[in-house]
């Protein structure tokens, strides 16, 4: 999934980042810190993007709403590399079911 070596989030740790930032507002929203968890997330996406279908949104289009390294962002970049993990995890019990048929 990650060939070229990335240093990206797993979705546990998508997860409990987003949920860090949701909760703990102000201990989280140190501008040194959301840069760092804005880049990780944002590599994160493209990596798991690469290896899905394309979407109707470019990555390089969500990058770019959501480049300001503010907590709201961070938060709905974690987001969403939850959810394109989990869509990877549905593609995969699809075709898993498809091969026993």
């Amino acid at each position: 999934m990650n060939p070229e070596g990335y240093d990206i989030y797993t979705e546990i740790e998508a997860h409990y980042k987003a949920s860090l930032l949701k909760k703990k507002a102000r201990s989280y929203n140190i501008p040194e810190m959301l840069e760092e968890f804005h880049e990780k997330a944002s590599t994160t996406l493209e990596v798991l993007h690469r290896n899905m279908i394309m979407g109707e949104v470019p990555i390089h289009r969500l990058l770019e709403i959501y480049k300001e390294h503010k907590r709201s962002n961070v938060i709905k970049l974690l987001l969403r590399c939850e959810k394109l993990y989990q869509a990877r995890a549905d593609v995969k019990k699809i075709l898993v079911t498809m091969a026993r048929l």
